[in-house]
């Protein structure tokens, strides 16, 4: 989450401070030039329908959620990714070595992530479905090795839950939150939990569950009674020992909580068809 944050500030600096200004000096009517657009349609790839006028509600609005949003996104899975990837190339011992100052090794470690996760983040931004990383499968797949990940250590797992932590971070942020989700992380916990391997007692070396179809059949309905009770518990506020929830849990993703939030109409946005043959005014 510091990452997200980090890197959207940087953006917005970028775009306030210097891609702004830029335009500002090239563009001298209301129409934007040839040059100009082909800069903004380079960076973000073509644009949605509601940005053929460049300062409207419609495209400030689908401007952030289609492209600024997908941009930061993809940015941080980059450096989560990258630097991953290319720790071996570098050697971790040089990069772990921050007595003296900053030596040679980390600057370039790190600048190389840097670079390469804009650059995998503009691509995306030019393909027609930039957020496709975050879906319904990635979600379950972060929320099954997160418990997982509680059972285990060691730097192959932490670099692990980097990866889980962001798929879990983006897909809220970007799709929002069910409480649906509730019956998935119960289902997944309950499993791990009994199908762990024991390693003392009279079962070491055995799962903690015996399987077989009928206690299989009544533990899924244990998991099912538990799973339906906590999403009680946060959907509709149902009692618990420690009192009950002042408020139903929700999150319904980004563009939704920018509507709410500012009070806008409802925005529907537009296929992105406005590349840099097409003219923009602002």
């Amino acid at each position: 989450m510091l990452l997200f944050l980090i890197t959207a500030v940087l953006i917005f600096l970028a775009v306030s401070i210097i891609f702004v200004p830029i335009l500002k000096t090239i563009v001298v009517t209301p129409i934007l030039e040839p040059p100009a657009v082909a800069v903004i349609t380079a960076l973000f790839g073509f644009l949605p329908d509601q940005c053929s006028v460049l300062t409207s509600l419609d495209c400030r609005f689908c401007f952030i959620t289609q492209k600024l949003l997908p941009l930061v996104v993809n940015t941080v899975f980059g450096i989560i990714l990258f630097s991953i990837i290319l720790r071996p190339l570098f050697g971790k011992d040089r990069l772990l070595d921050w007595q003296g100052g900053l030596s040679k090794g980390p600057l370039e470690y790190y600048s190389a992530v840097l670079l390469i996760s804009l650059a995998f983040s503009i691509f995306m931004l030019h393909q027609p479905a930039p957020l496709l990383l975050l879906n319904w499968m990635t979600m379950i797949l972060a929320i099954a090795v997160r418990i997982i990940a509680f059972m285990v250590a060691g730097e192959t797992i932490d670099d692990l839950r980097r990866l889980t932590d962001f798929f879990l971070a983006a897909n809220i942020l970007v799709s929002g939150w069910t409480n649906l989700w509730i019956f998935a992380i119960v289902f997944i916990a309950g499993f791990t939990f009994v199908s762990a391997i024991q390693e003392r007692g009279p079962r070491a070396g055995q799962p903690r569950m015996h399987f077989t179809r009928g206690n299989l059949l009544i533990f899924s309905v244990l998991l099912l009674l538990l799973g339906g009770y906590l999403y009680m518990v946060f959907e509709h506020q149902w009692w618990t020992p420690i009192g009950t929830l002042p408020t139903k849990i929700e999150f319904h993703g980004l563009a939704s909580y920018i509507t709410e939030k500012a009070n806008l109409p409802e925005i529907t946005c537009g296929e992105n068809t406005i590349g840099p043959e097409s003219s923009i005014s602002l």
